[in-house]
């Protein structure tokens, strides 16, 4: 019987079991927003303690990396519009939270200091590596998640909309340093070191040392810490979480699946560039 990891969480935590049961049927039991966060936080790296595990990225083939290095840059590729979907849809309700949002759109799609961050990754990869991920078709599992992301992100509550992006902004610290591990094990098989990947670097170094992504987090947890004083619903923020979480554990699920089988695929489909030196 398949158990997702989320169920797999909740069975070897049984006390975030009762929280979030206990919220879910309207007796929270006196836990406020800040106990959440932690519960959620939680809930955060135990599954991407097992999803690194599993993906191990040392160990994979050069197929296999382009799979996830294309599969995970669809993602990116949207994430800019959702926010600015989220912001819409809580204006009117929440417009602290949708300013907040506004703050990360402008980040994500682009200002005048820095290009919006697909464009600085996807061109990052193709100075860096000679991969190309623009205009790359996703495979089903990958439209999927776009299409749950796109849905938590119209959602007629705010309070849906905050736990739904504090799975995907919650997530954003593990996932990127999980894609840098890609991306590094890809050039070290074609021969490069971290230190021949500069503008992947500018890439990381953006989202982690200089704060981005922990900025996204925080800036969306202090409307489930102070969820009272924000008109926010604590069952709702824990609905919205739980889609997102099992959305993305799920995605990460089936990408492991299909990297299981890439060696069966057509070779022609992750074909390698080769560069030769003619004269």
């Amino acid at each position: 019987m398949f158990v997702s990891k989320i169920e797999k969480f909740f069975n070897e935590n049984s006390d975030s079991w009762e929280v979030f049961k206990g919220i879910m049927c309207g007796n929270p039991q006196n836990l406020n927003g800040e106990e959440l966060v932690r519960y959620m936080d939680r809930m955060i790296e135990y599954t991407f303690d097992i999803i690194e595990t599993e993906v191990s990225p040392s160990s994979l083939s050069a197929p296999a990396l382009l799979h996830y290095i294309n599969e995970l840059g669809v993602f990116a590729r949207h994430n800019s519009q959702f926010l600015k979907f989220a912001a819409a849809h809580s204006m009117d309700a929440v417009p602290e939270m949708a300013a907040e949002f506004i703050r990360n759109f402008l980040e994500e799609g682009g200002n005048v200091e820095i290009p919006a961050h697909y464009e600085l990754y996807s061109s990052a990869l193709l100075k860096d590596l000679d991969i190309n991920i623009i205009g790359h078709y996703p495979i089903a599992c990958t439209s999927e998640l776009v299409q749950i992301v796109d849905l938590l992100s119209r959602s007629h509550s705010p309070s849906i909309i905050c736990g739904a992006f504090y799975a995907t902004e919650g997530v954003a610290i593990r996932e990127t340093k999980l894609l840098r591990d890609i991306t590094n094990a890809y050039a070290a098989i074609r021969g490069k070191t971290e230190a021949n990947l500069p503008n992947l670097k500018f890439y990381y170094d953006l989202h982690l040392d200089h704060g981005v992504e922990q900025g996204h987090i925080s800036g969306i947890a202090r409307f489930i810490c102070k969820y009272e004083r924000y008109g926010l619903k604590l069952p709702q923020i824990c609905d919205g979480f739980l889609q997102g979480m099992q959305a993305m554990t799920m995605w990460w699920t089936s990408l492991q699946s299909v990297e299981n089988k890439i060696d069966k695929l057509q070779a022609s489909e992750f074909k390698i560039p080769i560069t030769t030196n003619q004269g």
